[in-house]
């Protein structure tokens, strides 16, 4: 996924999820940045605060490429979260066996698919 494809998808992600008036920066790299939490094996994470409408989101082209998970599949999933902060139903962090995580997976498929089918990516 380039940083246009990104920036696209999480504007047809934030539309989706009724997350217009946000505002979302969406890193690609595969270094986490600072304010991630890394275990060394996260593909993906996001950052945010429900009362300021934002989020930070980073997704890992190289750990995602090497866990073959589809990087649009990630940043839906992170934009999900994003969605979800400050509702109570956030996760547990412990992907696979968090239920949450599990939803947000298969959620952040279904939009992937969405999306590309409507765009040819």
């Amino acid at each position: 996924m380039t940083n246009a494809q990104a920036a696209k998808f999480g504007e047809w992600c934030q539309g989706a999820l009724g997350l217009e008036d946000w505002r979302i920066e969406i890193v690609l790299q595969d270094d986490p940045p600072a304010w991630v939490q890394d275990d060394g094996r996260s593909v993906g994470a996001c950052a945010s605060v429900r009362s300021y409408k934002t989020a930070h989101i980073w997704v890992s082209p190289q750990r995602s490429r090497d866990e073959g998970t589809d990087q649009f599949a990630v940043l839906a999933h992170e934009v999900l979260h994003a969605a979800a902060c400050d509702t109570g139903i956030e996760s547990d962090g412990r992907a696979p066996t968090d239920s949450n995580e599990f939803l947000w997976n298969r959620l952040g498929d279904i939009l992937a698919a969405a999306y590309k089918a409507r765009v040819k990516v």
